[in-house]
């Protein structure tokens, strides 16, 4: 395999040949975790009635942290909004008798996400204010938005124009995405967010069992030569396809050990994830949710054992490609030290917030990673609280982002 690729180099450097032309299989034999442009992201869930409304104090300890020591820094660059259900109208595969979405309420999905307020408004105006007070982030900030699915066999979808649609067809299931696309962006376009740069969609469905890899190609295609954005996905760790996740035409792939929030799985798990994710030229999740409160003497540990291992295994150093599932708004919970169904000792809430400054300090000190390979930034801080002329406030300086 090695001969065989440095002769393919060998043929792209005297022809002048593109790097892409390698095929995707040969590039992620090279063995190397997938890298992203966008720094860290994390995924909120934005619709259905159980989830947060998604108000300014809700985005607020996402755009910063502040850790256990008083300081504050920017944190998430990157926001995947997704919604797997709405009023109980499911948008992926279920295994039991479920109704799934209409077009009806893919249509409200959207709508959710451009209330006055809250979703993507209440996350500009977050960055706004802390701007006020940190100075200009070093990066811009990057939103990416879920595709529901087009559920094989559904009937009652609904139509576009004066054709109601069959998914039993793949040629219906890939006209509701590209309407899906279409109607985001039409509705996108008519608002104005100054500190929000739109990245690209997001696959919602984790397995390629239900939805065949030609279909998703379709929609990349669409998606790349339509609107010039990414796909993306993040399929467990044994989905089917996710071995194989180039042929759906995605940009970047991400995998998951579940580990972390699974009590039932052992540590071997996070250790097949990055194995997995360096062969297939993977991203990586880091998963935390609930089980933080509700059981934090396992579950904290559990989550420091990985992020032990991510770091043995080289996953920071790498500028790997990072996303975080909290299970919708633990970020939130641990920054505002409360949970709505569960109460821990001060000492588990104090063993709660320090994994969090953990978690928290592998971000920032991957910000310049890629900020400056990107030349995705923008002016320095230059307000009262942090002075510019101070080399100490410059995030130019390597100094500003270790603390």
């Amino acid at each position: 395999m090695k001969n065989r690729l440095v002769k393919l180099l060998n043929l792209l450097i005297i022809f002048h040949l593109p790097l892409v032309m390698l095929s995707s299989q040969t590039l992620s034999e090279v063995g190397h975790y997938g890298k992203n442009d966008v720094s860290d992201v994390v995924l909120i869930y934005c619709g259905d009635s159980k989830r947060l409304k998604w108000v300014e104090d809700d985005f607020m300890p996402y755009v910063t942290h502040t850790f256990l020591d008083g300081h504050k820094t920017w944190l998430f660059q990157g926001f995947v909004f997704l919604e797997l259900s709405l009023n109980k109208h499911y948008f992926l595969h279920k295994k039991n008798s479920v109704q799934y979405g209409t077009r009806d309420d893919w249509k409200a999905l959207i709508n959710k996400a451009f209330e006055e307020n809250r979703a993507f408004d209440a996350l500009n105006t977050t960055i706004e204010k802390q701007k006020r007070e940190l100075g200009n982030p070093p990066f811009r900030h990057k939103v990416i938005y879920g595709i529901p699915t087009p559920i094989k066999n559904q009937k009652d979808w609904g139509n576009i124009g004066r054709k109601s649609l069959d998914f039993s067809t793949n040629a219906d299931r890939v006209q509701a995405a590209k309407w899906y696309v279409d109607e985001f962006m039409a509705t996108y376009k008519k608002h104005s967010y100054n500190n929000l740069d739109f990245d690209g969609f997001y696959w919602t469905e984790e397995d390629m069992e239900q939805v065949s890899s030609k279909i998703m190609h379709e929609v990349a295609d669409y998606i790349h030569q339509k609107y010039h954005v990414k796909f993306y996905w993040m399929p467990y760790l044994r989905a089917n396809g996710s071995t194989t996740w180039q042929k759906g035409g995605f940009d970047y792939a991400y995998t998951q050990s579940g580990y972390s929030i699974k009590k039932s799985y052992g540590i071997d798990r996070v250790k097949k994830m990055c194995k997995k994710a360096k062969e297939r030229g993977m991203g990586i999740v880091i998963e935390f949710d609930g089980g933080l409160f509700a059981n934090p003497d396992m579950f904290v540990p559990r989550l420091n054992e990985t992020i032990d291992e991510l770091e043995i295994q080289g996953v920071y150093e790498a500028q790997t490609a990072l996303a975080y599932y909290e299970g919708g708004r633990l970020v939130r919970d641990i920054h505002y030290g409360k949970h709505k169904s569960y109460k821990p000792t001060r000492e588990q809430l104090l063993s709660i917030k320090k994994i969090m400054d953990r978690i928290a300090q592998h971000i920032v000190d991957r910000h310049p990673k890629t900020y400056k390979s990107t030349g995705d930034y923008q002016q320095p801080p230059n307000n009262k609280s942090n002075n510019s002329t101070n080399s100490s406030y410059d995030w130019r300086n390597p100094d500003y982002w270790h603390f």
